[in-house]
């Protein structure tokens, strides 16, 4: 006997008219109506369903009768995850208090959900995209994301107006910003900072700094590797490397 999991597809389709100067602003049109709900695919948009599966995986006769439960987890700002831990009362409570979140357990699937929809970076370099939008670069989508969001994102770090502007015309400090804004959108629970405030002048540096700590006021948790003793001096934590 094989245990399998099987991924199943479903395409919807919908086709939309509307009026611009362009594929690319037809395309953003639709997609901020979409999102605002202006378009609901239902199932009379259904076009086809797919299913793929795995190689599977032998059961072993110890797991078909061991003594263990199934439990759906469900935590705030968490997906919904099943557990199999034991069926007695120490196992149950472990389960509850968090012990199984020690992260050095984590499945594949668990790490690469956090790093999806949890983590962000700031890069020494920026890691913008020059030739790109400041919407595009807040987003890393072309379509489909909220542009008020945006907007608001934009705003917070001092780059409102500049939502159609390539990316290549921004300052240093303008692009640790947008590398910021990015994290913001996000809602990211943990922001890795590598050199955060590096090359900037003092105007930038400041900005850089207090919007980090802002991102640390509304829960996140920055981690930051910095030779700034300035910066250093704002954390809660400090580890020092090397001598």
């Amino acid at each position: 006997m094989k245990e399998f999991d099987v991924t199943i597809t479903e395409t919807l389709k919908l086709t939309v008219s509307v009026e611009a100067s362009s594929k690319e602003e037809a395309q953003q049109m639709v997609s901020d109506q979409w999102h605002a709900g202006d378009h609901i695919l239902d199932a009379d948009n259904f076009v086809e369903v797919e299913f793929e599966s795995n190689d599977g995986k032998e059961i072993s006769a110890e797991r078909a009768q061991d003594d263990t439960l199934e439990v759906l987890m469900v935590e705030p700002g968490q997906y919904p995850r099943v557990e199999r831990i034991g069926s007695d009362l120490a196992s149950l409570q472990k389960a509850v208090d968090g012990y199984n979140n020690d992260v050095t357990g984590w499945r594949e699937s668990q790490r690469t959900l956090f790093w999806k929809d949890h983590a962000s970076f700031i890069y020494q370099d920026y890691g913008i995209i020059d030739d790109e939008t400041v919407s595009f670069n807040v987003s890393l989508k072309k379509f489909g994301n909220n542009q008020g969001q945006i907007k608001e994102v934009l705003e917070i770090v001092g780059l409102q107006g500049r939502e159609k502007d390539k990316s290549l015309v921004l300052s240093g400090g303008e692009k640790q910003r947008l590398g910021i804004a990015r994290a913001i959108l996000k809602n990211a629970s943990v922001i890795f900072a590598d050199e955060p405030t590096a090359s900037l002048d003092n105007s930038n540096r400041q900005l850089v700094v207090s919007l980090l700590k802002d991102c640390a006021n509304r829960g996140a948790a920055i981690i930051l590797a910095t030779h700034d003793e300035r910066l250093v001096a704002e954390c809660d934590t400090v580890v020092r490397l090397g001598t």
